[in-house]
């Protein structure tokens, strides 16, 4: 039921996409690519220029991917790769990052590590607050040995003010949730009431087959929901909690009252 004038310019539903609509589409979506490109291109022009190039910590990256048509979707919403699997490109301007410039690295960072980043870099704190770590020792390294082995994400699907994915699939507000999460093996995704959905990322890379119903599954399902629950227990301070780790990092600096 989707309308997607935002991306073909003019009213159109998802079954009613042409092949050429696409096409034209997905070549418009690739030319605003090249203009970020060729913007990214003009300031580091700038920098270099103004002899600030190598004073500056650069990191290109998004807030998140768009579904083009893959796995039957368009734009911002589900749990595909497409959607949240996004660039991340930093340049470290440093001497003791020579050695892997230019290097890509395999690892799972996620958009939590971005301010870490940033803090280490110009020699700040980290608060306590902060869930994700610093990448800067990745810049120095090609070891992701000591690095995270999962991405974890979750997806509020609640649309003000149609609610046309909460009504067609019968679920109150608060149950349009999902959470995930994703190793090079397999992604697993949790809903409040819906069934879980399991890829075999290694057999099947474009998430094609919903395996959680299948049998032969139910070991990884099993595993994969407890290291969900495990990673939600971790990270998701309640207030008391979070109140206690900053009360205990402030007796440490300062002292007691």
């Amino acid at each position: 039921q989707q309308n997607l004038k935002e991306y073909f310019g003019e009213y159109v539903r998802a079954e009613h996409v042409t092949d050429s609509l696409e096409r034209r589409m997905r070549a418009t979506y690739y030319g605003n690519c090249a203009e970020v490109d060729a913007n990214l291109g003009r300031v580091v022009a700038t920098l270099k220029a103004s002899g600030q190039y190598d004073n500056t910590l650069i990191i290109f990256t998004s807030d998140h991917g768009d579904q083009l048509g893959d796995n039957w979707t368009y734009g911002r919403r589900g749990y595909f790769d497409g959607h949240f699997h996004v660039p991340l490109i930093i340049r470290d301007p440093r001497a003791c990052a020579q050695p892997t410039r230019g290097k890509q690295i395999s690892a799972f960072t996620e958009g939590v590590d971005m301010a870490p980043t940033i803090l280490a870099a110009v020699g700040a704190p980290i608060p306590a607050q902060c869930d994700g770590r610093s990448l800067l020792p990745l810049t120095q390294s090609t070891d992701t040995d000591w690095f995270r082995k999962y991405a974890y994400w979750e997806y509020d699907f609640r649309e003000y003010p149609s609610r046309r994915l909460a009504e067609a699939l019968a679920l109150t507000d608060e149950q349009c949730h999902l959470a995930v999460i994703r190793d090079d093996d397999y992604k697993y995704v949790h809903f409040p009431t819906l069934p879980p959905v399991l890829f075999d990322l290694r057999n099947d890379p474009f998430e094609t087959r919903n395996l959680a119903a299948d049998a032969g599954y139910r070991i990884q399902v099993g595993e994969y929901a407890q290291r969900l629950l495990s990673h939600r227990l971790q990270f998701e301070r309640g207030a008391h909690a979070n109140y206690n780790q900053i009360y205990g990092e402030s007796m440490k600096r300062y002292g007691p009252p």
